[in-house]
C-alpha cells in the first residue's frame, strides 16, 4: 500500500509498528519522519520516534521525542530510568568516568 500511496497514514502507522516490533530502528525513525511530515501535531508519531530512537540509543532524541506525547510518561520514565542505572555501572567499573562525572 505504501509503495503505491507513499502519504497514506494508515498504511506508514502500520509499517512503522511492524519495523519497531522487528527492531528496525533506523527504518523506524524513517517512517516516523514521513509521519511527522505529514502531520507534526500527532502525539503517537513522536513517541514512535522516540522508541526508535531509544533502541538506536540516541537517548536525548529519544526523549525530546518522547515528551511530545503525554500518553508516553510510562516510556519516558523506563528511558530515565535506564540511563540512571547506565551512569551507576559505569561510576562503578571506569574510574576515569568516575573523576569526569565527579568534576
Amino acid at each position: 500500500m505504501v509503495a503505491h500511496e507513499p502519504r497514506h497514514l494508515g498504511a506508514l502507522e502500520l509499517l512503522g509498528l511492524s519495523l519497531l516490533r522487528e527492531e528496525a530502528f533506523a527504518d523506524v525513525v524513517g517512517v516516523a519522519n514521513r509521519l511527522l511530515a505529514l502531520n507534526p501535531y500527532e502525539a503517537g508519531y513522536h513517541s514512535l520516534k522516540g522508541l526508535a530512537m531509544q533502541g538506536l540509543g540516541r537517548y536525548g532524541e529519544s526523549a525530546a521525542s518522547l515528551r511530545r506525547d503525554p500518553a508516553a510518561l510510562p516510556a519516558l520514565w523506563n528511558l530515565e530510568q535506564a540511563q540512571s542505572r547506565l551512569i551507576e555501572n559505569l561510576l562503578q567499573e571506569d574510574p576515569k568516568f568516575a573523576r569526569a562525572y565527579a568534576a
